[in-house]
């Protein structure tokens, strides 16, 4: 099969920028899709690039585009994520990477007996979740928009997790007390909380994996 170039990966990039593609990570994903459809369009029709690119589109600029409208105008009106990512998100929470987290933590507070310090860190810091938060947040602002200096979908959406775990901190145990099943509650949020880390930490290695793939 015919493989196209450099130069004319480019240029379909540059056409679904035009067309208002502004998420790099699914832009990347319509670059190899089209790609793909011009490359055998090429062969089987014995088409040059432009012709085969031009033939394509003007069958398929609408379908291709679809998705695109439809993940931009959920991201300007949704203030809470998508069932997709929630999905994403728990099915991440469930890997073995995540039960080797959780396994380490159920080590270490049994090893360290840390029901003691949980005590002292419910009724002396209600804040500290709220603080973690704030602070988490502050830092994924500064990575996407400072950082990345392009727009990755997955990692913008799973941003709104956050407000997931913040409500859910207020919600569950507004004014908890020290008590064994409340330790058992600022664990299980505490693993979450690092869960949500550790999967913002795997977006951004994806987004420049992808990047360098690109380049």
């Amino acid at each position: 099969m015919m493989q196209l170039s450099k130069d004319e990966i480019q240029f379909i990039d540059n056409y679904l920028q035009k067309a208002e593609v502004v998420y790099f990570d699914i832009r990347s994903e319509m670059v190899d899709h089209i790609a793909s459809a011009v490359e055998v369009k090429m062969e089987n029709e014995n088409l040059d690039f432009y012709n085969a690119f031009k033939a394509y589109m003007a069958i398929n600029k609408k379908e291709v585009l679809k998705n695109n409208k439809n993940l931009t105008r959920f991201s300007l009106v949704s203030v809470v994520p998508s069932f997709q990512e929630i999905k994403l998100f728990l099915k991440f929470m469930s890997s073995s990477v995540m039960i080797l987290v959780l396994t380490a933590l159920l080590l270490l507070a049994y090893c360290f007996r840390l029901s003691s310090y949980f005590d002292s860190f419910i009724e002396n810091s209600p804040y500290y979740f709220i603080i973690t938060i704030l602070v988490i947040a502050v830092a994924q602002f500064f990575i996407t928009h400072l950082m990345l200096k392009k727009r990755f979908y997955y990692l913008e959406k799973s941003s709104q997790i956050l407000t997931i775990l913040y409500w859910l901190r207020l919600v569950v145990f507004p004014d908890i007390k020290a008590t064994a099943s409340n330790q058992v509650l600022v664990f299980i949020f505490v693993f979450l909380m690092l869960g949500y880390v550790i999967y913002t930490v795997r977006q951004v290695r994806m987004f420049y994996k992808l990047k360098l793939y690109q380049q």
